[in-house]
C-alpha cells in the first residue's frame, strides 16, 4: 500500500508525504489499483471514499478531476465527430487527455486523428481511443495503436467461430503495435449466448488484453420487461471473475439491462463536467451526450468551437437536467469541493497487487 499526489508522485507512507520524501512517479497502469481517495487536514484523515472509479476515469484519476473542477479548467475532450475540427485549436498545455471515438464516420478523417494524436504525444499528453469498430484496415489499426495510451474496444456479439477469429486477430495486431504502458480494455454488453466466447477470450487474450469487461445496457425505451438472467449463467460469470484477474463484470447479474434512471434528490444537480470534460461534435462543444442534448444541440451547446464565449445555455446544466451521463463525477466533486477550496491535502491510496 502507498499513496500518490496529483502529480503521481509515490509516497510509501503519510509521514513521507508530509516530509516531502517521494519515491518517484508511479506507472500509469498502477492507477487501476487505486483503492480510495483520502482527505487530510493537519495530518489527520477527515474524509475518505472508495468510490473513485479508477477504470472509468483512466488514464486520468479523481485527483485530476478535483484540481480542474476547482480551477474551472478543461481537463479533457471527448471527440464524437471531428469532421470540421481545426486540430490546432483543440490543443493547449492544460489539456491532459483527448478521447476520440473511432467509427466509420470519423475514420474518413483519419489524417486529422493521426495529426491530433501526434501533437498530443509530443506534449506528453494522453490520447485515448473509444473503438466502436475493428472493421477497419490493418494498416490503420497499426497507425492508431502506436499513439494510444488507452484503447477501449467494443465487444460485439460473435455470430460464429470465424467472426471470433477475426476479432482475436485484430486485438493481437493492436498488441503488437502499442507501447508497454498502453491499456487494452475490451468492453461488451451482457449476453447469455456469448458465455462460450467469454471463456475463449479470457484464455486466448490472457497476456494481451489488460481488461475484459462485461457490462449492461440501459433498458431500451420500447422494452417493458427487463429479462431475468438464469442462475447457472450468473454462477459461470462469477466463477470467471474469481479465476481471472483481467475479467470483470457488473455487480448485479440478475437482469439483462440496467433500469433507466432520472436525477432525484440524492443527486447534487451541480454540473462540473461541462467544462472539465466536454464533448465535441463537429463545430460544437457540448456538455454531455445524453439524448436531450444530442437531439437539441442549439438549446444545450456550450459554445461553437470558433467562439470565445460560452452560450447562455450553461445555466441549465444541472438545473434542468433530467438524467446525467456523469453522475459520479458531479456528485463526488460536489461532496468534496469545499475540502479542496480550504487547501486540505488530497491523496490517492494505491493497493499494489
Amino acid at each position: 500500500m502507498y499513496y500518490i499526489d496529483i502529480n503521481k508522485n509515490k509516497y510509501l507512507c503519510l509521514e513521507d508525504y508530509y516530509n516531502g520524501r517521494n519515491s518517484g512517479k508511479i506507472k500509469i497502469k498502477n492507477l487501476l489499483n487505486g483503492k480510495r481517495l483520502i482527505v487530510l487536514n493537519e495530518n489527520k484523515e477527515i474524509y475518505s471514499t472508495e468510490n473513485i472509479q479508477s477504470l472509468y476515469l483512466y488514464p486520468l484519476n479523481i485527483l485530476d478531476y478535483i484540481k480542474y473542477a476547482y480551477e474551472k479548467k478543461t481537463l479533457m475532450y471527448n471527440i464524437l465527430n471531428l469532421e470540421n475540427i481545426d486540430v490546432e485549436k483543440l490543443i493547449n498545455n492544460s489539456i491532459k487527455n483527448i478521447e476520440v471515438v473511432i467509427n466509420k464516420q470519423n475514420l474518413k478523417n483519419i489524417d486529422k486523428i493521426l495529426e491530433l494524436s501526434k501533437i498530443m504525444k509530443s506534449k506528453n499528453q494522453y490520447i485515448s481511443y473509444n473503438m466502436k469498430t475493428l472493421d477497419i484496415p490493418n494498416e490503420l489499426i497499426k497507425q492508431i495503436s502506436v499513439y494510444a495510451d488507452y484503447l477501449k474496444i467494443k465487444l460485439d456479439c460473435f455470430k460464429n467461430k470465424c467472426n471470433y477469429i477475426q476479432f482475436l486477430n485484430k486485438i493481437k495486431l493492436i498488441k503488437e503495435n502499442v507501447n508497454e504502458e498502453t491499456l487494452i480494455h475490451i468492453k461488451g454488453y451482457l449476453q447469455i449466448d456469448q458465455i462460450v466466447y467469454y471463456k475463449k477470450l479470457i484464455k486466448d487474450l490472457k497476456n494481451i488484453a489488460d481488461i475484459i469487461q462485461i457490462s449492461k445496457e440501459l433498458i431500451p425505451s420500447n422494452c417493458s420487461d427487463n429479462p431475468k438472467v438464469n442462475t447457472s449463467f450468473q454462477e459461470e460469470i462469477r466463477e470467471l471473475e474469481k479465476k481471472n484477474r483481467n475479467f470483470i463484470s457488473v455487480k448485479d447479474l440478475t437482469t439483462l439491462y440496467y433500469p433507466r434512471f432520472e436525477l432525484d434528490d440524492r443527486n447534487s444537480h451541480k454540473c462540473f463536467v461541462w467544462y472539465i470534460k466536454p464533448y465535441i461534435y463537429g463545430d460544437y462543444i457540448l456538455p454531455c451526450k445524453v439524448n436531450k442534448v444530442a437531439k437539441n444541440i442549439n438549446d444545450w451547446k456550450v459554445k461553437d468551437i470558433a467562439s470565445n464565449n460560452n452560450t447562455d445555455n450553461i445555466i441549465k446544466y444541472g438545473n434542468q437536467c433530467t438524467d446525467c451521463a456523469s453522475i459520479f463525477e458531479n456528485d463526488i466533486l460536489f461532496e468534496i469541493f469545499e475540502f479542496y477550496a480550504k487547501g486540505y491535502d488530497f491523496l490517492l491510496e494505491i493497493d499494489e497487487k
